[in-house]
Parts: structure tokens; C-alpha cells; sequence
């Protein structure tokens, strides 16, 4: 089960993962301009790839934890259940987005729809691959056996990306290349998997370590750079340290709400990414750079607060949360 304190680290993890795919989608920065900007650049691409590694291994504890130890895992209860909470929001919202998006650009199809929704060159390959993650899990349950080969296999998969040997048009969408770390969070959950405040605190060093030298030399992590794994590992752990920090202060109640409205950040923050990066790209200073996540952020929850409250007036929340993904009520920490 999950109890109060740990729903509040969850929720606040989901806060900080969010907040690394917000860098992951507004860290462009032009080769012409200044070295200080570029390497600024350089960590907004480095800790942009914590943030979907993250949100798998928090999505298998959770799968682990509520689905499997409940013996709630048929796949038939799993799509009825995820159909409210994510299919109809991630297919609302991707709508929007695309149409946003291709009004502006032209070529609206019935098939560009289609590969947009599923994520096919676009961010929402996330969640297309999530749901096959569940649909898996739900068939196959916490079976060691199948557990260990399909470790073998993510790690054979992500080694022949790595060597340019699969199609790279296509990696985002291969279930293999992430399920491990979706197993990573179901081993965590099913073990029971704790860690001391020296384990943390060596992450987070190693974290810190990694950002300055990324910073000096101005190259970055990618999802299938060697080493890839042990950093997103090592920087979730991480960040396990920062919410201890932030908890009692009013930036954990902040990153909290951020963690419970996750799933309407990821679906909205898009087109204000896309705003941001072309507004600020048109000035060479890496102070602006560091602050696009921020403004992004910003943008985004005052849209998702608006949503809310338009939603509470006219007394559609049940219908406001189906669309959008919108959790209305925020917690206290």
C-alpha cells in the first residue's frame, strides 16, 4: 500500500522528473552563440534525460505496488482504469497540440494525427510506451523469470542503438529500450528496496559532479549515450536527497503540486516550450537559457490553474479531469 509519506516523495519525485522534460524540450541553443550559453545548453540536455527514466521507474513501483500486490493486474481492468486517467486526456490534449501545432505549419491528415497521438517523432512516445508497459505487465505479472530475460534483452536493445545498428527513427518507441527501467521501479516496490542517507548523498554528489563537468567541457548526456544508465540511475537517487531538502520548505509544496498535476504538464507544456525557445533563442544570453524550464513551468500551471478554476465555475471536474488530466484540488504537505 501506499501511505502518506510515501505519496508525498512520490509525488514530489514525479515534480522533479517533470521538471527535467521541461529542460529536455526547451534546451536548443544556436552554435554561433557564446560558449557560456552553449554549455548552459549542455546541462539543460543533460538533466533533460532523468525525466522520462525517472517517470518509468516511478510507474512500475506504483504498477507493482497497487495493480500487482492487489491482484488488480487483468489487462482488462488495467485499460478501463487507465482509460480515464491517461488514454482520454493523452488523446485530448495531443489533439490539441497537433492541431496548434500544424495550423501553423500545414499538412493536417487523418495519418499525421495518428502517428502524432502515438508518438511517432513527437513527445507524446511516452505515453504510448507506458501503456504497453502495462498492457506486459498486466499479461505476464512480477514473473522473476521473464522479469531477468527481458532485462537481457532492454540492454541488448539499447546497445544496438547505441552502435547505430537499429533504426534511430523508431528507438523512442521501442518498448525495450525502456522497460528496464520500468522493471527497475517494480524490483524497488516488490523488495522493498530502501536507501540510507549515505547512498543519497554519494548520488548526489555524483550528480553534482557530472553537471560541472558537462558545464566545462559543454558536451551532454543523450538517451543512448554510453553510461547513460548509471547517470539516470545515480541522479534519481539523487533526487531522493533534494526532496529531504525541499520538503519543508514552501518550494516542496511547489514541486508537489507540480508532481500530482504531472501527467497535464506533460500533455500542455509543449506549445509554450516551442514559444519560449523561439523567443529567447533571438538573444545570446545563457542566464535566459537557464531560466526557460522556469518559464515554461510558470506558463504552464497558470494555464492548468485557469483550466481549474473555469472547470470549478461550471461544475465539470469529473469531465475537466477526463480531458485534461487536471488533479483540481491541490495537497498540503
Amino acid at each position: 500500500m501506499i501511505n502518506k509519506q510515501m505519496s508525498v516523495k512520490l509525488d514530489m519525485l514525479k515534480g522533479l522528473a517533470i521538471m527535467s522534460v521541461i529542460c529536455a524540450h526547451c534546451n536548443t541553443v544556436s552554435d554561433n552563440y557564446s560558449v557560456f550559453n552553449i554549455h548552459i545548453g549542455a546541462i539543460l540536455k543533460t538533466v533533460g534525460t532523468i525525466g522520462v527514466a525517472l517517470l518509468y521507474i516511478l510507474s512500475g513501483f506504483l504498477f507493482e505496488r497497487i495493480e500487482l500486490q492487489q491482484q488488480k493486474s487483468s489487462v482488462g481492468k488495467i485499460i478501463k482504469k487507465k482509460l480515464g486517467r491517461i488514454i482520454i486526456p493523452w488523446v485530448f490534449c495531443g489533439t490539441l497540440v497537433y492541431f496548434y501545432v500544424m495550423i501553423r505549419q500545414g499538412g493536417i491528415s487523418a495519418l499525421g494525427w495518428l502517428t502524432w497521438i502515438l508518438g511517432q517523432g513527437t513527445y507524446l512516445y511516452f505515453l504510448t510506451v507506458l501503456m504497453l508497459m502495462y498492457i506486459v505487465f498486466g499479461i505476464i505479472g512480477y514473473n522473476k523469470k521473464i522479469l531477468y530475460v527481458l532485462v537481457i534483452v532492454s540492454i541488448i536493445s539499447r546497445g544496438l542503438v547505441f552502435l547505430n545498428v537499429l533504426d534511430n527513427k523508431y528507438y523512442v518507441l521501442n518498448i525495450f529500450n525502456w522497460i528496464i527501467f520500468f522493471i527497475a521501479g517494480m524490483v524497488i516496490s516488490n523488495r522493498n528496496i530502501s536507501l540510507g542517507q549515505k547512498e543519497k548523498n554519494i548520488a548526489l554528489f555524483i550528480f553534482g559532479i557530472t553537471l560541472i563537468v558537462v558545464f566545462i567541457r559543454g558536451s551532454y548526456f543523450e538517451y543512448w549515450s554510453l553510461g547513460y544508465w548509471g547517470f539516470a540511475s545515480v541522479s534519481s537517487i539523487g533526487f531522493l536527497k533534494i526532496i529531504e531538502w525541499i520538503r519543508p520548505l514552501r518550494v516542496g509544496l511547489i514541486v508537489r503540486n507540480l508532481g500530482r498535476q504531472s501527467l497535464a504538464v506533460y500533455l500542455l507544456h509543449m506549445p509554450f516550450a516551442g514559444i519560449v525557445v523561439n523567443i529567447f533563442n533571438r538573444v545570446d544570453n545563457g542566464i535566459l537559457t537557464l531560466s526557460r524550464p522556469i518559464i515554461v513551468l510558470s506558463m504552464t500551471m497558470v494555464c492548468i490553474k485557469i483550466c481549474g478554476v473555469i472547470i470549478k465555475k461550471l461544475y465539470i471536474e469529473d469531465w475537466g479531469i477526463r480531458l485534461l488530466g487536471i488533479q483540481v484540488q491541490e495537497r498540503k504537505i
